[in-house]
């Protein structure tokens, strides 16, 4: 075997091994053909090899149905989210005269519309406009984040979930399946008025309460505020309970990467928060590691709850395989203990006493 073969096989490694027993001969012939060097092909083998990997943890009609309930449950909560940072900023109090001009940002506004316009979208069955107004939202969070993180990284960090949850909304918007609405999905939407409900509370009454950000812990609005957004998750988990088993299992494992986010900010990030928080005047820029460890930590997430759900559901799928088995030899051995009573009885009957 030459050293070229040895470096194929190598990466072939990195393929599930039922993969490598069907193809494996057949891509090494075709691989060892090409007189290409080995490293022209390393990239496209690893990426064919962690998707054969993935491939078996996403496959089915259960995955497209719950993309479409996580586009559209993420979709109404980045437009609440939105709404109330439109209302946090100004606008509605200016509306009702608490004070004499809004601080209005462009980004503001397309936000609500653009999340706006994906759940109408969803909701009526328009999948290329679900997708065209999910992407806008993408690039306008992206856009602002970007905008944020030049001046404030910390900032940017602290809204790097809402970036995450747009692209996962864009994400299911691509495969998900058409069909009726998600169960439970109007116990999202009133998780979404609650979100924009405190916006509105504390911007037209800031006197009662203080205009305060999701993350404050203090002042005279803290109570309100919590009490808001804990009626919000309250909702929510209510609407996801009401989804399929199925479905809801997959809908909590597109959620475990946005989830990580929290303590991989928190903790990960410790340090360099505090540094720019007590140097403002300093501030430190994430570097190459940070970078990967925001991208690849939640993708990892995703990937360790998407496979501890399909041996889920094998181990499953295998109990009620067996339970089956069992229950059919038991019905095939009953008619044969019949019979066999049957013939003991034809026995007793022929030996019994002669007349």
């Amino acid at each position: 075997m030459s050293s070229k073969e040895q470096r194929y096989r190598l990466l072939l490694e990195l393929y599930p091994a039922d993969f490598r027993r069907e193809y494996a001969d057949e891509m090494i012939g075709v691989l060892m053909a090409d007189p290409s060097p080995v490293r022209e092909h390393a990239a496209s083998l690893m990426a064919g090899a962690a998707a054969a990997r993935l491939r078996p943890a996403f496959d089915g009609p259960e995955w497209r149905r719950a993309a479409l309930a996580v586009q559209l449950f993420g979709a109404i909560l980045l437009c609440a989210v939105a709404l109330r940072r439109l209302e946090m900023n100004g606008a509605i109090a200016f509306f009702v005269g608490r004070v004499d001009m809004p601080s209005l940002d462009v980004f503001d506004v397309v936000r609500v519309v653009a999340w706006a316009a994906v759940v109408v979208a969803t909701l009526t069955g328009l999948r290329g406009l679900s997708a065209a107004a999910a992407l806008a939202g993408l690039i306008v969070e992206v856009a602002a984040g970007s905008r944020a993180y030049a001046d404030a990284p910390v900032t940017f960090l602290n809204i790097f979930w809402i970036v995450l949850s747009a692209a996962l909304v864009l994400l299911a918007s691509t495969v998900s399946a058409r069909g009726p609405r998600p169960r439970g999905w109007l116990f999202v939407v009133a998780a979404g008025l609650a979100l924009a409900g405190n916006g509105f509370v504390t911007t037209v009454y800031p006197g009662y309460f203080g205009a305060l950000t999701f993350f404050q812990n203090d002042g005279p609005g803290y109570g309100i505020t919590f009490l808001f957004l804990l009626t919000g998750g309250v909702l929510a988990l209510m609407g996801v309970l009401r989804l399929e088993p199925p479905i809801r299992r997959r809908v909590v494992a597109a959620m475990v990467p946005v989830a990580a986010v929290f303590p991989l900010v928190g903790y990960g990030f410790g340090g360099f928060l505090e540094f720019n928080l007590r140097h403002p005047d300093d501030i430190q820029l994430l570097g190459p590691v940070q970078w990967a460890a925001l991208i690849l930590v939640p993708a990892f997430a995703f990937w360790v709850a998407a496979g501890l759900n399909l041996r889920l559901e094998r181990s499953r799928a295998m109990a009620a395989t067996a339970g089956g088995a069992v229950a059919a030899g038991g019905a095939v051995a009953a008619p044969g203990g019949v019979a066999a009573a049957a013939g003991g009885a034809a026995v007793s009957a022929d030996s019994g006493p002669e007349t």
